[in-house]
């Protein structure tokens, strides 16, 4: 048997660099997925609560919008994590959907920081006889304040704190007026303590940069490199603000990471492009304006399990955490999948891919965190809030299977063999009908909900019926589709 030449295993070695960089990529997009999606949770949308500051008329019609900006946001986070496992897998890597929970206090790891500004703290770089313009700004004195991943409610702190995470680099920034500056993500160098001694793999404010890294890798990897085809990926073609295409070579995967950073921190856009970052923007300045504006509930920060007090509530939140795991395993058997066009029996793809998406992600995530927010936590005592929104926690026995979902792989790179749970669409069936049983189950058990604001017990419990009936749906849908490939309607009316 004849060794491998050295110029093969140089590009196994280069291979291998950038499927960890982008499996840190693909949980960086979800962090921020959920991130933004807690926030949305929180807002007053639909209902004005009375036992509380609620906003009036203007200000409620000012949030919803808001809420719609957050979500579209948020879509294509999703689309970006589907964008870079289409990237991992044309090269040969595994998908990646593993997630550290926030209570672990992953932020080392990325390096967005710890740091957030609080609203009404002085900005530290615009110059006084100029405020806000370019001619006030020296990119050399400046270095991005950096940021947690919290969840938290949607306020004005939130929306400076997200707007600094997607911000790109200050030399990228700046606009020939000074416009789209946020000065309260930058501070004059030498202002603030050594955040750490070692300086973490990827810094704060840089998700630029790691794409930009990631661009240089790919275009040192062969052609050879790219193994997979996009009869092997996932493609969504402009559904609900995303676009997920497959990459099959240097282009389209130059393609996908600069659609990333053009949606995120508006890289190469057009100044009037609408980037997650001028969206974020944007509202801190309309909020600024507007003046104390009572856009969210309160909710508990980076909340688990003991925090919550009420065991009806509890449980909606332990059902909430087992959906988001379903859905994780659902998206990991889907990318994994080798033949997303199949002809003949069995229909994997088809049924993971029609079923995950917009009926589990909507009908189900979404619905049920709408739920959680309006239920009643805790008694509101000694300053703690009553509600909570939706954990999005993940087990480590999971957390481990998701970071090595081959029988056979290594170092992220997949195998021959997928396991069990994400091949079976057995396991995954019997997990949807199990949360569609316990949600019945608490549904019947003669509980009121505790809702915060009673007028809305007749909503939670007509929304849980709504949830479990569709869930139920999803369940015999999932087998029908992987049998058939003939997908059944879901119930939509009432939301």
């Amino acid at each position: 048997m004849s060794n491998p030449s050295g110029q093969d295993r140089d590009s196994s070695s280069l291979v291998q660099e950038v499927v960890q960089k982008l499996r840190n990529a693909a949980e960086i997009e979800q962090q921020f997925m959920c991130m933004y999606l807690y926030g949305a949770f929180s807002i007053q949308k639909r209902y004005v609560n009375e036992q509380h500051v609620s906003p009036n008329a203007a200000q409620l019609e000012m949030t919803r919008r808001w809420a719609n900006m957050i979500y579209s946001v948020a879509r294509q986070e999703m689309e970006h994590l589907a964008l870079v496992n289409n990237l991992l897998r044309s090269i040969g890597g595994a998908p990646y959907f593993a997630r550290s929970n926030l209570v672990e206090k992953p932020f080392h790891k990325y390096h967005l920081g710890a740091n957030p500004v609080r609203a009404g703290q002085t900005a530290v770089c615009a110059s006084s006889t100029a405020p806000g313009k370019s001619s006030a700004i020296n990119c050399d004195e400046l270095v991005p304040i950096p940021h947690d991943f919290v969840f938290s409610k949607f306020d004005l702190d939130a929306a400076r704190r997200w707007t600094c995470m997607e911000a790109p680099e200050c030399s990228t920034l700046v606009a020939e007026d000074g416009s789209h500056f946020a000065e309260w993500c930058f501070r004059r160098k030498g202002t603030q303590k050594a955040v750490d001694a070692a300086p973490p793999p990827v810094e704060p404010g840089t998700i630029e940069e790691l794409y930009r890294v990631l661009k240089g890798l790919f275009a040192r990897l062969p052609v050879s490199a790219f193994v997979n085809g996009a009869s092997t990926q996932v493609v969504i073609e402009q559904q609900y603000d995303i676009y997920v295409f497959p990459v099959t070579d240097h282009a389209t995967a130059n393609q996908a990471m600069s659609l990333i950073t053009e949606q995120g921190e508006g890289i190469n856009a057009s100044p009037t492009y609408e980037s997650h970052y001028h969206r974020f923007y944007d509202i801190v300045r309309e909020w600024e304006k507007a003046g104390p504006v009572p856009a969210a509930w309160d909710l508990k920060h980076d909340p688990v399990r003991n925090d919550i007090e009420d065991e009806y509530t509890g449980r909606v939140f332990e059902l909430f955490n087992g959906a988001y795991e379903t859905l994780l395993i659902m998206l990991t058997g889907l990318y994994a999948t080798t033949n997303q066009l199949p002809t003949s029996y069995p229909y994997l793809a088809p049924a993971l891919g029609m079923e995950a998406f917009a009926p589990f992600m909507t009908m189900v995530i979404r619905s049920l965190a709408e739920v959680l927010v309006q239920l009643r936590a805790t008694d509101g005592r000694g300053g703690k809030p009553e509600r909570v929104g939706p954990g999005f926690i993940v087990s480590d026995a999971l957390n481990s299977e998701l970071r090595n979902p081959y029988v056979d792989g290594q170092n992220g790179m997949a195998g021959q063999t997928l396991k069990p749970i994400f091949a079976d669409i057995d396991y995954v069936i019997t997990r949807v009908e199990v949360f569609s049983q316990r949600l019945l189950g608490l549904i019947n058990s003669g509980t009121r909900p505790p809702v915060v604001d009673p007028a809305l017990a007749d909503w939670v419990m007509q929304r849980m019926q709504y949830i479990q009936v569709n869930s139920h749906r999803i369940a015999i849908n999932l087998r029908r589709i992987y049998q058939q490939n003939v997908f059944s309607a879901l119930q939509s009316d009432g939301y």
